[in-house]
């Protein structure tokens, strides 16, 4: 059944106070927006917070982001993910054709799906145990979506990560936030190699480092070590026919034919011959092009990539209205499991 929301006391004082002219009659139909979507019978699922894990078979169509939405795992993917202002596409394989591996990706949508955030982490384990730990940092990037600042949000991970879990486990992540008012993209690095941008501008790759402070002064450490580390980040503004890939360390550790290890300066320099005009191929380029390079790449360890493009999407006023009920259940949800 339909749950009727009411509307809080400020709504109807905004209306009240501005009945005349082009500002009371804006008021008054975001009011009558607000009640009528409250009463509608597809209230409770927009107002759901889905924890969705793909199927190896999601390579059709684009899975679409909902307000609140956590999705991802650490099973073996082929699929696209459509959030506001950016498209991801993730790539990911477990050792030995395992059904789990040690990498696990997850994307996340704040109440009003202003703020999306993917996270790629390379857990020190495998199979089940592993598992544990991917639910682990699921229920953190959930927990967390809603926070604005990228190095807060790294933090926040960090410590409960580390305190939560089990001895011995720690994980390398990259954190990328895409903020849509502004579209700009913001990356954090725990230890992980960093993610490269294509600039359509310039028409040229680039590292997107994480800041510019040394490994030496624990930011870059991997989550789990310790508890009390400060995350740098660094912003980026994504235009579209702008790339930007973040792989795990199965392509970073790629060899080229003579035996010599590629490194993140290495696949920039592959990636200059990649068909960035055609983004839908860029990662199977790219997996083919480290295969003919040397055959053993990519089949010692988990890999896994993603690749973030720009869209047009913006942010629908439905979402804006509801973004403060959304944030409240949420909330609510978490009192309720303490």
């Amino acid at each position: 059944m339909p749950l009727a929301l009411p509307v809080p006391y400020w709504v109807d004082v905004f209306s009240d106070s501005s009945r005349d002219g082009k500002a009371g009659g804006l008021c008054r139909w975001i009011l009558r927006e607000i009640r009528c979507l409250s009463r509608s019978a597809a209230y409770n699922a927009i107002m759901e917070e889905p924890l969705s894990e793909p199927s190896p078979d999601q390579t059709a169509e684009p899975h679409r982001m909902q307000c609140m939405q956590i999705w991802g795992s650490n099973r073996a993917i082929d699929s696209a993910v459509t959030m506001t202002g950016i498209d991801v596409r993730i790539v990911s394989r477990p050792f030995e054709g395992n059904e789990q591996g040690g990498d696990v990706y997850y994307l996340s949508s704040c109440a009003s799906g202003r703020i999306s955030r993917i996270l790629l982490a390379d857990v020190s384990g495998h199979g089940a145990q592993a598992a544990d730990v991917a639910r682990t940092l699921r229920e953190l990037m959930q927990k967390h979506a809603n926070h604005i600042s990228q190095s807060r949000f790294c933090e926040r991970i960090n410590e409960e990560f580390t305190a939560s879990a089990k001895l011995g486990y720690f994980a390398t992540a990259v954190v990328l936030t895409y903020f849509a008012p502004r579209e700009t993209l913001s990356v954090s690095s725990a230890g992980h190699p960093p993610p490269l941008h294509y600039h359509r501008e310039t028409g040229r790759w680039s590292l997107l480092a994480a800041g510019d402070e040394p490994a030496e002064s624990g930011r870059s450490l991997p989550l789990g070590i310790t508890s009390h580390v400060e995350y740098s980040q660094s912003s980026v503004k994504l235009n579209m026919g702008d790339l930007v890939i973040c792989y795990s360390d199965a392509f970073s550790e790629a060899h080229r034919a003579n035996g010599e290890m590629l490194q993140s300066g290495g696949l920039l320099q592959l990636l200059i011959d990649a068909p960035v005009e055609q983004p839908d191929h860029v990662i199977p380029w790219l997996i083919d092009r480290l295969r003919r390079e040397n055959a053993a790449n990519l089949t010692n360890d988990d890999a896994t990539v993603a690749l973030i493009t720009p869209n047009e999407e913006t942010v629908p006023l439905r979402d804006n209205l509801l973004a403060p009920w959304r944030y409240a259940r949420h909330l609510s949800r978490g009192l309720v499991k303490q």
